[in-house]
């Protein structure tokens, strides 16, 4: 297999270097095995979105018979799919070392406890009409973030909120309402992106950082009209994607105050998904078809290419998550059947 790597420009490489502690990372990235996310009763994981420090994972799969979807978590090798409460599309989307999980049920927002039991954050969001939300994340104090739409007496609400001791808030905007929240980190700092009133009749949405009440706007690449936030990690390290006025989007990792853009894998933009807290970064970028990437040390390198003899059956990864063991979780495409996948580093 061949490994195709991009180097950045030598002040970003010193940007993207100071991500990890120093030497962390020097090497190149190990050899990785993997293997499907197996099946629980009811449930066939279909794609790994989070993973914990101690191995918990959540995620969607599907139950075949029923035509339904459904969150899950895998713990200690055994894979529980969350209480559905009669929906028929559900996922979780975030994670915590308890193995408390959110995501959603059909229109509504979800938290389920280390035991499965649910709880509708949808429910607890102040709309006169609820429409539709969607938590995205959840940190180790049990904070969850979202989104949400709402119609309200006053008109069409969308915006993102949080969770936290058993109450939910609604998070400040750039003055235009559309809010989304993406990634929190255990300090309870908040990422995402948030929407400015239009300008020439052209609208502004740039990425964010909300912590102890206060909202920053971290901007975009030089000459980018919009940006948004994806992750964080708990160093404050910010991943995301800054959009020129083409449209075009050009991966960037917010650190020390400054953007910088991320590395290229064969030439193509990584989609990045998750940071984990020794600078590794995941996503996917589009060649043929979707391809996972893994970026650290200021390279990208495609995750098939790192493969050990266990890939042969494997294609079309996408990557979702990381741990700080740099474990990784997705999904892709395994002697054509859609499925989960773990991805752990052995030894060359």
């Amino acid at each position: 297999m061949r490994r195709w790597t991009y180097s950045l420009m030598p002040a970003a490489m010193a940007a993207i270097a100071a991500l990890a502690p120093v030497g962390a990372l020097a090497a190149p990235p190990p050899l990785y095995h993997i293997e499907i996310i197996d099946k629980g009763k009811a449930i066939r994981p279909m794609t790994g979105y989070a993973i914990t420090n101690n191995g918990i994972v959540a995620g969607m799969g599907a139950n075949f018979d029923e035509g339904s979807q459904a969150g899950f978590v895998r713990r200690d090798g055994k894979t529980k799919r969350l209480d559905p409460q009669g929906a028929r599309f559900g996922s979780a989307f975030g994670l915590n070392s308890e193995g408390v999980a959110v995501g959603y049920n059909d229109d509504y927002a979800m938290l389920w406890d280390r035991k499965g039991v649910p709880t509708n954050l949808g429910a607890l969001i102040a709309c006169d009409t609820h429409r539709l939300s969607r938590a995205t994340a959840i940190n180790e104090a049990g904070a969850a973030v979202g989104i949400f739409e709402c119609d309200n007496v006053s008109g069409h609400e969308t915006g993102a909120f949080i969770f936290y001791n058993g109450a939910t808030a609604k998070l400040p905007h750039f003055g235009n309402e559309h809010t989304f929240a993406s990634g929190i980190n255990k300090f309870g700092q908040v990422v995402g992106s948030s929407e400015y009133p239009p300008q020439d009749g052209k609208r502004r949405m740039h990425a964010f950082s909300w912590h102890n009440g206060v909202m920053t706007d971290i901007g975009t690449l030089p000459g980018d009209a919009e940006s948004e936030a994806t992750a964080v990690n708990d160093l404050g390290q910010i991943i995301g994607r800054s959009n020129a006025p083409d449209g075009h989007p050009e991966s960037f990792v917010y650190v020390n105050g400054a953007m910088h853009p991320l590395p290229r894998c064969a030439g193509n933009r990584v989609i990045t998904e998750a940071i984990n807290n020794k600078g590794q970064i995941v996503g996917s970028y589009l060649l043929k078809r979707y391809e996972a990437a893994l970026i650290q040390n200021g390279r990208c390198y495609p995750l098939n290419a790192l493969l050990d003899d266990s890939g042969k059956d494997w294609w079309e990864l996408r990557a979702y998550d990381i741990n700080d063991d740099g474990v990784i979780v997705g999904t892709g495409n395994f002697d054509n059947k859609w499925r989960g996948f773990i991805a752990t580093p052995v030894k060359r």
